[in-house]
């Protein structure tokens, strides 16, 4: 146990071993005798153990796991992180993948949280397309994804190319030739079904020129009333 020695004129501190039994220092022409006190350690804690919690065997807890969850951290309850995975297979369920077949591990939390029932990723984005084919057949397709497909059609590709031709890939606002182009809608696709893919209700505009043009939901119907008064 080392000894730390104190001056009381200067206050000034030297850290010796503990064999040394006086030290002093000269101020001017006087030498002061230090005075020493021996430096006391904190106890140490004592070790603590505990059984693994699926071989038995002796497991050491550290200061730092005693705060910590037990579940989140391996080392706390088990000897190896081996056994940490056999004791999560040996308590997991085992299930069979809905859409391969094959048996995977599972924790009781994912069915309950997650309502897990695929093996894998790619399993899952199979299943979720099964049941959106399944939906589909069952109540037919919505006006929306119906507007969206024919937006996307070789119909709509056919009408916006004709209308570039037309307008000669020109900008009918600005009068800029090429670049990004879009063919702008002058009745509005939504509610005028009827002039989709009329070519008279098209006009060539570039992005930035389209971009001044559109404008919100509610601003449209307050002009053209309800999609059904529009199509009417």
């Amino acid at each position: 146990m080392n000894t730390t020695w104190t001056c009381n004129f200067c206050k000034r501190t030297e850290r010796t071993s503990p064999h040394v039994k006086a030290l002093a220092h000269v101020h001017g022409n006087q030498q002061i005798e230090l005075i020493g006190e021996p430096i006391k350690r904190k106890n140490k804690k004592r070790r603590t153990y505990t059984k693994c919690a699926y071989c038995g065997g002796k497991v050491r807890i550290y200061p730092r796991h005693k705060d910590e969850f037990s579940g989140a951290n391996w080392e706390k309850r088990f000897c190896s992180r081996e056994h940490h995975v056999l004791f999560l297979k040996e308590k997991a369920f085992h299930k069979h993948c809905v859409v391969c077949g094959m048996i995977f591990y599972c924790q009781p939390s994912q069915i309950k949280f997650r309502n897990r029932s695929t093996c894998s990723r790619k399993c899952q984005g199979i299943m979720q397309t099964r049941r959106a084919e399944e939906r589909r057949e069952k109540d037919g397709l919505t006006k929306h994804q119906i507007d969206r497909g024919l937006r996307y059609s070789k119909m709509a590709k056919d009408w916006r190319t004709a209308v570039f031709e037309r307008d000669n890939y020109t900008c009918q606002e600005c009068h800029a030739r090429g670049g990004r182009l879009e063919a702008h809608h002058i009745k509005p696709f939504g509610f005028f079904p009827e002039h989709r893919f009329d070519i008279n209700n098209g006009l060539t505009l570039c992005r930035d020129c389209h971009n001044k043009t559109k404008t919100d939901f509610q601003r449209m119907r307050l002009i053209y009333g309800t999609k059904k008064e529009a199509a009417a």
